[in-house]
């Protein structure tokens, strides 16, 4: 009688029944029996007696590999977002004075960091108004807003400080200069004190379009 040849089983095909072949081991332990909810009697009809010793080690390694890829998700998605980050900086802004950038993008997103009523030439406060002041803060907003292809128009969301909230409608005035509908949505915070002693700051969150 000729020995038939043994089978050769894929590798790919083998891998994929490691995961099953672990959950039956798993599940043969009480412990698991009972937070998976198999009956005892069933249990025992299907599946092989397991080692506590063995068990304890199976799902000690289970747990292990879960947390290693729970922090291995988080660095490779902060990886790609660090990729995905690019400073946006501009010579018709104020220079940045601290640990923060004129910009940073993001895909579509452009976050603008707060600007006052800074002359970008002499990196001196503008001298004057409210009015010309809050001029001033757009200014070098739309500065830094060009130089990643966009505008005031492309604004999704402001915010405004200020040290006298009195000075609200100036700032009303000022946008309906040069915004028009429909109007980014904002938030006015009342501050006690801004850098450089000025009145008003102001940030933004900017949506390039599409290409």
């Amino acid at each position: 009688m000729i020995a038939p040849e043994p089978t050769l089983v894929p590798m790919a095909l083998a891998t994929s029944f490691a995961p099953i072949a672990h959950a039956m081991y798993m599940a043969s332990t009480p412990a698991i029996q009972r937070t998976i909810g198999i009956p005892s009697g069933l249990a025992s009809n299907f599946l092989p007696p397991a080692d506590p010793t063995r068990a304890a080690e199976a799902q000690s390694s289970a747990l292990g590999a879960q947390v290693t890829t729970s922090k291995a998700s988080r660095r490779h998605a902060a990886n790609i977002y660090c990729m995905n980050k690019r400073r946006i900086h501009t010579d018709n802004a104020p220079k940045a004075i601290g640990t923060y950038s004129q910009a940073i993008q993001t895909g579509k997103t452009v976050y603008l960091s707060g600007q006052i009523p800074l002359d970008p030439a002499s990196m001196k406060v503008v001298d004057g108004p409210i009015d010309q002041q809050i001029e001033q803060v757009f200014k070098n907003l739309t500065a830094v807003a060009e130089a990643v292809g966009g505008s005031l128009a492309n604004i999704a969301k402001l915010t405004v400080y200020l040290t006298d909230l009195g000075h609200f409608p100036h700032v009303n005035e000022v946008m309906a200069r040069l915004f028009e509908e429909p109007y980014p949505a904002r938030a006015a915070v009342g501050v006690a004190a801004l850098p450089l002693g000025v009145p008003v700051e102001i940030d933004a969150i900017l949506v390039l379009e599409a290409e």
